[in-house]
């Protein structure tokens, strides 16, 4: 399995940490207001797993974001984690079929 992650340092490297212990090959990238920084590592490497957080962007861009990503590459898996307007963006990216999200700030066993 190839996962991208594209978060901040602390969480990068958390779950960088945790998804190579099992042998899984992570990239992590930090976005840095740039959504295209997510979807140029996406199409210069096969990812079955993307983890999104809005890591220096505002929240709301996160739905516009998954639908596009959900359009270019169909078959990839998503995960977002944001901690802000969480409920507020929920409900969208359930419609865009995302198949997690989880809402910062979380505990390890989440």
């Amino acid at each position: 399995m190839n996962v991208l992650i594209a978060a901040e340092q602390i969480l990068n490297r958390w779950v960088t940490d945790v998804l190579e212990d099992i042998d899984i090959s992570v990239t992590a990238i930090e976005p840095v207001f740039k959504r295209e920084n997510i979807l140029n590592a996406l199409r210069q490497s096969k990812y079955d797993l993307v983890i999104l957080t809005n890591s220096n962007f505002s929240p709301y861009e996160l739905p516009g974001l998954a639908a596009q990503i959900k359009q270019e590459f169909p078959a990839i898996k998503m995960i977002v984690v944001t901690g802000f307007a969480a409920e507020k963006i929920a409900n969208p990216l359930a419609v865009i079929g995302i198949d997690a999200f989880m809402i910062m700030p979380m505990k390890i066993v989440e």
